[in-house]
């Protein structure tokens, strides 16, 4: 008798199965298509974080919404922290080669199998770019929560606090260095 009602309820156990798997691969893609293309994958996220903040009239809703605040933070804390890491890779003269960035928004980690894409492994472990529970791509809470730290980490005191007392167009970037790093380096020229 068991035997039977497991017999009849199989198929139908089958179907439901399959119904779900419909219904949840319809989600996702409802999901993926509500993304911002602008952060769609890891290279879209990474191309305006960076390319937003070389423009002259920098748009920071933009900006900030490639970075995954996982905690309530006033606007102008969530500019500070965009322009600390976007210093952070000038300032340790890291450059990203977009072709090297995937472009795949399913992209997994070779290794950890996760939604997840370190461009610097090595030089900046830290800086991490996560899959949101949104489908987005954002540089990723634990990156946002140590901007302070790696600023703090990457400019001595005394660079800190120069750079505070300049205006903001010498952290504009020509050929890959900033201007402060340029008008430094000519400097050093004419002393040498």
């Amino acid at each position: 008798m068991n035997h039977q009602i497991q017999t009849k309820l199989f198929p139908v156990a089958v179907l439901l199965a399959l119904l779900a798997g419909v219904v949840a691969g319809g989600a996702q893609e409802r999901l993926t298509s509500q993304v911002p293309e602008d952060l769609r994958s890891p290279r879209t996220t990474l191309d305006t974080f960076l390319g937003e903040q070389l423009k002259a009239d920098i748009q920071w809703d933009t900006v900030v919404a490639t970075l995954n605040f996982d905690e309530a933070r006033s606007p102008a804390d969530r500019r500070l922290v965009a322009g600390q890491l976007k210093s952070v890779l000038d300032g340790r003269g890291l450059v990203v080669r977009m072709d090297s960035v995937p472009a795949d928004p399913d992209y997994l980690d070779p290794e950890s199998r996760e939604s997840a894409f370190t461009p610097f492994p090595i030089r900046l472990p830290e800086f991490q770019l996560r899959r949101t529970n949104d489908m987005a791509w954002r540089i990723s809470g634990s990156t946002v929560r140590a901007a302070e730290t790696l600023y703090e980490s990457t400019f001595s005191w005394y660079a800190r606090r120069l750079l505070d007392l300049l205006p903001p167009v010498v952290e504009r970037s020509f050929l890959g260095f900033t201007l402060w790093q340029l008008i430094g380096l000519a400097l050093l020229a004419l002393l040498a």
